[in-house]
């Protein structure tokens, strides 16, 4: 029987190489850099090059969905402390 880790995105089967704490802390620090990034293109999009208030509405809600998921994942990352 092959045992994996806890994490489920980054679970490898027992005894072969997987990720240290320090390295998942940074994907999911990347992660959240990533939805920021989105957020900033989605809200321009949003005030600036969309016309019709139906699409600009669900493009901003989008847009600031991902910036609040992406500020709390980096909170996580930063409260969380250092590695072990």
């Amino acid at each position: 029987m092959i045992a994996f880790t806890v994490c489920p995105v980054f679970s490898v089967p027992e005894g072969g190489i997987g990720l240290s704490p320090g390295m998942v802390k940074m994907w999911i620090s990347m992660i959240g850099m990533g939805f920021m990034l989105v957020a900033m293109a989605a809200i321009f999009a949003s005030r600036y090059k969309l016309k019709s208030a139906f699409f600009r509405g669900v493009t901003a809600v989008f847009a600031y969905a991902c910036l609040i998921l992406g500020g709390l994942l980096m909170a996580i990352i930063v409260l969380s402390g250092p590695a072990d």
